[in-house]
């Protein structure tokens, strides 16, 4: 299978067909078992976020690619803008469980945004009684919100500040646009955008045209002549082909104790050297099984959140996942002792002091998006793993304590099997994002992963015993 033209960033001509993509579905879920008050209500809840986005204008925008514009996007104020809209209420079937969960949150980040309205929306899920084995009333939040917003979000964020003790910014009526379109538009009262927009509409459409026929025709030669040309580096897999519209989505989750064993056994590894070793092991397993592994070793995105000075860095590098060492520990050992070869291929650096986890997540996968544009749908690696630190602040919602979190980054042609990995609750949640044609059975890729991590934990425990004796 060939692969489809890849998107194009760089070109604000063409936005409009990247930026639709640049989606990302955040999954919160919370425990209100244990409210004074008893269950929160829906109104709660939607007072809650209605109060949070007057202190955040850019969600109140909508949201527009424009060929002249800085940046490629406009932004103009949705005068008929209703929070109410954003914001839906429904609830899982019965029984309530993790499969029916995690179907319906594939089929909500599948769902497109309205592009007439502001590009976000939350949906307020309840009826998890049975995602896990104490969660009667748990309720989660499934938030949608486009990069744009993230990226241009103040302080920790709107989704985040939602949360009790997070004071959001001051109000501000206004978001300023320092756009060519922006400074017409202030300079005539409008009348300059209105002579813009036929023209750059116009362009859109002719470069959209010639996208739509080009996306049949490139392909073959890039895949050709990167071939001819040894550019190819990857052993291509099921996952570096065309990607459908429709998604998976899974989670396997792993507890600490568990980890922190395995850190003890294998002194200088890190949560993020074990998550490696555990997703490198399953994913040789599972293309193993389906007699689909190369000779070729597996590589991943490995994507970084770092500190530096007032700026925080995300940080891409490629490395080679030693799918071809067959023993699980030595693989590990390898990881610990920095002996795998791991490139840095490209940095985010944004001015800030401080960004909430969802950002950070955003910020990972924008930067996954961009690495995967630039390489004309080329495959760079095999997956993906977005890394994030331990979150150790407690985190309550209306006095409802935080007990998930993660994301549904969005995947693309050539890469379509990405990794997410967060720390909360005395557990690591380890979740993967798919096409569902790609990933036709999750569940059973998720039960591989918890394979790999059990194997991984009683040959931990070994050898610490031989350590010990």
């Amino acid at each position: 299978m060939l692969l489809k033209l890849p998107e194009f960033e760089n070109l604000p001509f063409l936005s409009n067909v990247i930026r639709g993509k640049q989606i990302d579905t955040f999954v919160m879920i919370y425990d209100q078992s244990d409210l004074e008050g008893g269950p929160l209500r829906f109104k709660q809840i939607l007072a809650a976020i209605r109060s949070n986005v007057r202190s955040f204008p850019q969600f109140q925008h909508l949201y527009s690619p424009s060929p002249l514009a800085k940046n490629g996007e406009t932004w103009t104020l949705d005068e008929t803008f209703d929070a109410e809209f954003h914001v839906r209420h429904i609830a899982l079937p019965k029984p309530g469980d993790w499969r029916q969960f995690c179907i319906q949150i594939a089929r909500l980040h599948a769902r497109p945004l309205d592009q007439t309205r502001p590009l976000w929306e939350i949906n307020v899920v309840e009826g998890l009684d049975n995602v896990t084995e104490d969660s009667k009333g748990y309720f989660a939040l499934v938030c949608k919100v486009h990069h744009a917003l993230m990226k241009n979000d103040a302080d920790i964020g709107m989704l985040w500040s939602l949360h009790d003790g997070y004071e959001p910014p001051a109000k501000d009526s206004t978001v300023v646009d320092s756009s060519l379109t922006g400074m017409v538009s202030d300079l005539f009262h409008f009348g300059g955008t209105k002579l813009i927009s036929p023209i750059s509409q116009s362009l859109q459409v002719a470069f959209n045209q010639g996208y739509k026929v080009s996306k049949n025709v490139f392909p073959m030669v890039r895949f050709f002549t990167s071939g001819l040309l040894g550019q190819r580096k990857v052993s291509y897999t099921r996952f570096n082909t065309n990607i459908s519209n429709f998604r998976v989505w899974e989670t396997c989750t792993i507890e600490l104790e568990k980890l922190d064993t395995i850190k003890k056994a294998f002194p200088g590894a890190y949560y993020e050297h074990v998550t490696l070793s555990i997703l490198g092991d399953a994913l040789k397993t599972f293309l193993e099984d389906k007699e689909e592994l190369g000779s070729a070793n597996l590589r991943t995105f490995v994507l970084d959140t770092n500190l530096d000075g007032e700026n925080i860095n995300f940080d891409a590098s490629v490395m080679n996942l030693a799918t071809d060492v067959k023993e699980f520990e030595e693989r590990l050992a390898l990881y610990a002792d920095d002996c795998i070869d791991r490139q840095k291929v490209k940095t985010l650096s944004i001015k800030a002091n401080k960004i909430s986890p969802l950002q950070s997540l955003s910020y990972s996968n924008t930067l996954l998006h961009s690495i995967q544009s630039d390489s004309l749908g080329s495959p760079i690696a095999n997956t993906a793993l977005v890394f994030l630190p331990e979150y150790k602040k407690e985190v309550t919602l209306l006095g409802a304590p935080l007990r998930y979190f993660s994301c549904v980054p969005e995947i693309t042609d050539g890469l379509g099997l990405i990794h997410t990995a967060t720390i909360i609750d005395g557990n690591l949640n380890l979740t993967f994002t798919s096409c569902r044609e790609m990933m036709t059975e999750p569940d059973v890729y998720r039960d591989t992963l918890k394979q790999s991590a059990e194997k991984l934990y009683q040959i931990a425990k070994q050898r610490l015993g031989e350590l010990d004796a």
